[in-house]
């Protein structure tokens, strides 16, 4: 009996494997670089910040900048450290608002069904994080900011974006159902962006209003792994707990909306 259910899990394993390298090849069909460009494009966001908040604006407006990046004793690492999870972490919640619209054929006329299309934004997502977090920890070994606790920050890493994976398969249900889902949520993740902090060191002041922010505490506890001599943050104990409770919540209610939302969702495709 166990040997039958490990087959069957490395079945939909291979099954969904395929369908991530599917998705790749529509969405870089006749590219030179292929999936490449999802690391050139989080290099060069992650370059960008770096040069308006990390020198331009700090060379104009020298000693104003406390609560952007002249709070942090290490501007890059501080930047690094954050953006290598929010990156593939706000990718697969937008990738997930239109991957069973976009693939509504499969989903309706194969024997594939939701299952295999809900977890495609969920591997590239555990995918791109490996991919940028590389290259982020051979700079933080070239430049010495890198610590004993950095494989703890990527192990760290690996399980936030599974944990939170619930809440992608969510939302990718739901989007089928609400059509105005993906919109909204690219207005959501901007404001989420912009109140954790990720390019901007915040001041004292606002930490505890930071800390109702979810995802404040996940990434702050990432970077203070990953690169220890950033800037090490207050974060409350309790918003910590609440984080745990949000991210394991979100499997609980994955499985809870399975039973509800499938039929429905499939007569909408």
């Amino acid at each position: 009996m166990g040997r039958v259910a490990g087959s069957a899990a490395l079945d939909r394993l291979r099954i969904i494997l395929s369908l991530v390298r599917r998705d790749y090849a529509v969405q870089y069909a006749g590219t030179a670089l292929g999936f490449t460009w999802v690391l050139v494009q989080y290099l060069f966001q992650i370059l960008l910040f770096f040069l308006i908040f990390g020198v331009l604006l700090r060379q104009a407006m020298p000693g104003r900048l406390d609560a952007v990046a002249s709070g942090a004793g290490d501007y890059l690492s501080y930047l690094l450290g954050g953006m290598c999870l929010w990156l593939p972490l706000s990718e697969m919640f937008l990738r997930a608002c239109g991957i069973l619209s976009e693939n509504r054929a499969l989903v309706r006329r194969t024997a594939v069904g939701l299952g295999g299309f809900l977890w495609v934004p969920v591997v590239q997502a555990l995918f791109h994080y490996a991919l940028i977090v590389v290259p982020v920890l051979l700079v933080g070994v070239v430049r010495g900011s890198a610590g004993p606790s950095s494989p703890l920050a990527v192990l760290l890493g690996f399980g936030l974006i599974f944990c939170l994976s619930g809440w992608s398969i969510i939302l990718a249900r739901v989007s089928v159902l609400l059509r105005d889902l993906s919109p909204l949520l690219r207005l959501l993740l901007q404001i989420l962006f912009w109140m954790t902090p990720i390019v901007y060191v915040a001041p004292d002041w606002m930490i505890p209003y930071f800390n109702w922010n979810p995802l404040f505490g996940l990434v702050a506890l990432h970077r203070d792994l990953l690169f220890p001599a950033a800037l090490p943050l207050e974060v409350d104990s309790g918003a910590l707990a609440g984080v745990a409770w949000f991210a394991g919540f979100s499997l609980i209610a994955y499985a809870l909306s399975a039973r509800r939302l499938n039929a429905l969702v499939v007569d909408h495709l």
